[in-house]
């Protein structure tokens, strides 16, 4: 079996369906390690765009153009990544987590990028439904 993924049909996003299963393998995964509460630094689809520049980089072409790539190789670009915005927002998000004083530069680049690097709270369908009927958008 194959397990990779395909370019998009017109209009979509091909990357996607492999951007939500690395999402619940990642889960999957986690749920079997011994219970250490760790942060979460990544949000896989809040942060697809910040990845897909590196991961382009690391694998010398645009990935959302080519036919097929197994998984195993976009998971292996993707540890690659080395220094980017991506790498900048984990490491934002990885101090903030365990309390850790930011110094000066990195303080103004999050007072900067705040939108990148805190997490978009997620609705349900049944939220979204209250705050309609309370007026909300």
């Amino acid at each position: 079996m194959r397990t990779g993924v395909r370019p998009a049909d017109a209009g979509g996003n091909g990357f996607e369906p492999l951007v939500k299963r690395v999402d619940r393998v990642s889960t999957a995964i986690l749920a079997t390690l011994p219970v250490h509460k760790t942060p979460r630094l990544v949000d896989w689809e809040q942060d697809y765009g910040l990845m897909i520049a590196p991961i382009n980089r690391v694998i010398g072409r645009e990935i959302r153009a080519v036919e097929y790539m197994h998984w195993w190789t976009f998971l292996a670009a993707y540890q690659e990544i080395g220094d980017c915005t991506f790498a900048q927002v984990v490491r934002i998000r990885d101090y903030l987590s365990r309390g850790k004083k930011l110094d000066k530069a990195d303080q103004e680049w999050y007072r900067k990028n705040r939108h990148l690097v805190d997490f978009k709270r997620k609705y349900t369908s049944a939220d979204d439904a209250l705050m309609k009927e309370w007026g909300g958008t």
